[in-house]
């Protein structure tokens, strides 16, 4: 499992709009020498292609269509049974307050995932993640850390610290759902639908609980370079829905 994460996070690198299309435009520029006229065509093509991804237009167009097939969630359904909030990431350093150790995303996710979780106390809140080879605490105990503290006792807390990707974290919440109980899971507005997949595999109840939006509503329209990571964190969630899909008809055939 370990090798297969790590495969997945190096291919995403050229796959990344940054990274990406950086690598591709040195290279290009580097052709310049033997092919002037390819060289000039393809590293323009890069640098519009960075500039339009910079901007809202083409941000939002890609994020509406992720961040709109599910609305946010009031309070827990009734039958709700367990609360899965999906980890993002942390950058650990001692002696910093918990909330300054999660990322941005993972910060907004758990915040919401107790929200959720006090309009029905009785359920229990799943916090997971983990990162190869990591000497320090798994991801999942920094979010359980900033649950505590946002008020949730520790007797209604689980904790997955080997899930490394979404399809381990979807596998252990699913597997320990109870027949006839319903699993929530909390994630990023962009990212629910690459979860849904997954989810739709098993036989089980469960409610999508959407947080972390990233569409601009605003009239500002030049490129800035958050609205290109926006942008990328869009294109993120689309080729890994495109490979999902491809794996389950490889694997059908």
């Amino acid at each position: 499992m370990i090798d297969g994460f790590v495969l997945k996070k190096l291919i995403s690198v050229f796959v990344h709009l940054i990274p990406g299309v950086l690598i591709l435009l040195i290279f290009f520029l580097l052709l310049r020498r033997w092919m002037p006229r390819f060289s000039f065509f393809m590293s323009f093509l890069c640098v519009s292609i960075l500039l339009a991804a910079s901007t809202p237009f083409v941000s939002n167009l890609l994020l509406t269509q992720l961040e709109d097939q599910y609305p946010v969630m009031q309070s827990l359904p009734a039958d709700t049974d367990l609360v899965h909030v999906l980890g993002y990431g942390h950058e650990y350093v001692p002696d910093r307050p918990i909330n300054t150790v999660l990322s941005p995303v993972a910060l907004t996710r758990i915040t919401e995932g107790v929200r959720l979780w006090k309009t029905k106390p009785d359920t229990q809140l799943i916090v997971s993640g983990a990162l190869p080879f990591a000497v320090d605490p798994s991801h999942a105990v920094f979010m359980e850390k900033m649950a505590l503290q946002l008020g949730v006792p520790q007797s209604q807390i689980i904790r997955f610290d080997h899930a490394y990707d979404t399809e381990d974290e979807i596998d252990s919440s699913v597997e320990l759902l109870p027949v006839g109980r319903r699993l929530v899971v909390v994630s990023s507005a962009t990212h629910l639908p690459r979860a849904a997949m997954l989810l739709g595999q098993y036989d089980a109840l469960y409610s999508l609980a959407p947080t972390d939006f990233l569409v601009s509503e605003g009239t500002w329209s030049l490129p800035r370079a958050g609205t290109l990571l926006n942008t990328e964190r869009a294109l993120h969630e689309w080729l890994g829905m495109l490979w999902y899909r491809l794996r389950n008809l490889t694997t059908r055939y």
